[in-house]
C-alpha cells in the first residue's frame, strides 16, 4: 500500500499542472463497520479527479506521466474500476473521474 500511495503522491502535482485540471487527490475510505460496503476499506484507494470539460479529460488520458503511473502501479493493485461522472445541475457541468484500486 505504501508504494501505491507514494506513486499517487508523486503523480498529483503533475496532474494538477495539466490544463483543465480542477482537482486531483487520492482518498482512503474509512473502515465503517456498520456498512457492509466498507468491508474491504483498508485495501482501497480512490482517486478523484475534476476537469473543466471533456476535452481536458481526453487530453489527460494521453499524457506520458499518466501512462508511466499506470505501468508503475499495475503490479501493486488487484483491480481497477473507473467511472466517468458529470456533476449535477446544482454543481455545474464538470466532468470528473473516480478510480479505485484494491
Amino acid at each position: 500500500m505504501e508504494d501505491f500511495l507514494a506513486a499517487c503522491a508523486e503523480l498529483r502535482p503533475k496532474v494538477l499542472a495539466e490544463t483543465g485540471c480542477l482537482a486531483y487527490d487520492h482518498t482512503i475510505p474509512i473502515h465503517w463497520p456498520p456498512h457492509p460496503a466498507q468491508a474491504n476499506a483498508a485495501n482501497r484507494v480512490v482517486l478523484i479527479e475534476a476537469w473543466d470539460g471533456e476535452e481536458s479529460l481526453r487530453r489527460h488520458g494521453t499524457v506520458p506521466h499518466g501512462k508511466d503511473f499506470a505501468a508503475r502501479v499495475r503490479p501493486l493493485r488487484e483491480s481497477v474500476r473507473v467511472e466517468v461522472l458529470r456533476r449535477g445541475a446544482l454543481s455545474g457541468q464538470i466532468t470528473g473521474t473516480a478510480a479505485s484500486s484494491e
